[in-house]
């Protein structure tokens, strides 16, 4: 039986621990300086650093419809870097249902919906309409597929020699500016639970077919369906990765109290002194059609460029 003492002293344990790791946070944020990772020319990041070669890897964050922008828009918020790095993030724009939308690198549900989770969804704005156009997107390719939709960086069935699932970044190749990318059939759910915020109906007709086919269990929804193959036979990933249920318990908190947590991040005073980068206008058509080329034009260059997760 717990004791009434217990019950008391649980939740101011759990209220300072929360306060200890807020401050500790805020403190990592104050401390990390981002501008060494800026490359100066393109004013692009790099897309980190290699402890063993002591070097900064070659590749770059280069596509405005990415999670790394969330990075971006608090480095400038902290004066890291200079304001004009936001312009020079790719802006590759297609029509999808007649609406224009930005690229990703792999067309994932991650790089379109994860920074919602923090940043306000402005109306009528070119992220708020991306990330409709996405959602529409993936919807379709699932309907087309006949199976539950929403693609996104995630273990799959294959394995390694460990026995470890491999992970890879699923995406819709429609949405993606990579040349390589194959849209696949590994359906992760928690792709479904980030789009509480942009369709909500949709995100809950789409989790109950998930529930009906066995893929929520006791610590949440499995990591991923597969679907690969002729025969439509799916092969449930069951494992729980703390980073896609951590997205997904920030979504529902989001949706289930008013934006709470975006709220929050925009209460922050360097954060508000920049959130008119947030509200980039739509444009009213695609200016470029996709192709299979390997060059990109970003900041007014042409060049291979490539985001990673």
């Amino acid at each position: 039986m717990v004791s009434d003492r217990k019950r008391v002293s649980e939740p101011d344990q759990l209220a300072e621990l929360s306060d200890r790791l807020a401050a500790e946070a805020e403190r990592f944020v104050a401390e990390m300086n981002f501008g060494f990772l800026l490359k100066p020319k393109r004013k692009l990041f790099h897309t980190g650093w290699n402890a063993d070669t002591a070097e900064l890897d070659s590749f770059a964050y280069a596509w405005l419809a990415s999670e790394s922008h969330i990075a971006s828009l608090i480095a400038i918020a902290k004066n890291d870097i200079p304001y004009t790095h936001w312009a020079c993030l790719g802006r590759r724009v297609v029509a999808v249902a007649g609406r224009p939308t930005l690229l990703s690198w792999n067309g994932t549900m991650f790089e379109y919906l994860m920074p919602n989770l923090w940043m306000k969804q402005y109306p009528d704005t070119l992220f708020s309409q991306t990330a409709r156009a996405a959602v529409l997107q993936h919807k379709e390719y699932g309907r087309a597929c006949d199976i539950p939709w929403g693609l996104s960086e995630s273990a799959c069935a294959d394995k390694v020699e460990s026995g470890d699932y491999r992970h890879y970044a699923f995406g819709v190749r429609e949405l993606a500016a990579n040349p390589e990318q194959e849209s696949s059939r590994v359906v992760a759910p928690y792709a479904a639970l980030l789009a509480l915020s942009v369709a909500p109906r949709a995100a809950i007709e789409n989790l109950q077919a998930q529930v009906a086919r066995g893929w929520l269990a006791r610590y949440g929804f499995y990591e991923a369906a597969d679907f690969t193959g002729s025969s439509q036979q799916e092969t449930v990933v069951r494992i729980f990765m703390s980073h896609h249920q951590g997205m997904s318990l920030f979504s529902l908190n989001n949706v289930l109290h008013e934006n709470c947590m975006s709220e929050r991040f925009h209460r922050e005073p360097m954060i508000d002194a920049v959130a008119l980068l947030l509200q980039e206008r739509c444009v009213r058509h695609a200016l470029a059609q996709r192709n299979d080329s390997r060059s990109e034009v970003v900041g007014g260059k042409k060049e291979l460029v490539r985001t990673v997760a």
